[in-house]
């Protein structure tokens, strides 16, 4: 179902133009499960790190249609777990928030390695907004995006 240009709902479905690769990174002996939503010609990339994970019931579905709209208009974007949430490996009382932006900040190079040349946005959601702040404070990205930091 293509949902019309004009219309504020998300797509429910896979996109139509862009592609979407799932993979896992290695970081610190686990492995970090991620979505990389491509756009057919990038304008630009968004690094989404995602909420907290107990709000991960509520919000998954919701973050996954904003990657595909993202990469419907020319952004690709790549949403991933936290090591010890969701679909990542590891046990999640041995993680810390500066495990998490470690994360982070691996899976921002990854996606800058992507596409060279193409700006990275950082974009976060609750726990992730938090992140993205930081990555940003720390120069990664040329603009950020948060909601409900």
């Amino acid at each position: 179902m293509r949902t019309p240009a004009n219309s504020s709902r998300l797509p429910l479905s896979k996109p139509i133009t862009a592609t979407e690769e799932a993979g896992y990174r290695d970081i610190g002996g686990e492995q970090v499960y991620y979505v990389i939503h491509r756009a057919r010609t990038p304008v630009a990339q968004m690094l989404l790190p995602g909420h907290f994970v107990t709000e991960r019931p509520f919000a998954y579905a919701l973050w996954a249609r904003w990657a595909r709209a993202l990469a419907e208009q020319g952004v690709s974007a790549l949403r991933f777990d936290y090591r010890g949430c969701g679909e990542s490996t590891g046990e999640f009382q041995r993680f810390t928030l500066a495990s998490w932006l470690e994360d982070c900040r691996v899976l921002h190079s990854f996606l800058a390695a992507q596409s060279a040349g193409v700006p990275t946005v950082l974009g976060g959601i609750g726990l992730g907004g938090l992140l993205a702040s930081q990555l940003f404070q720390e120069g990664l990205g040329v603009a950020m995006l948060l909601w409900s930091p």
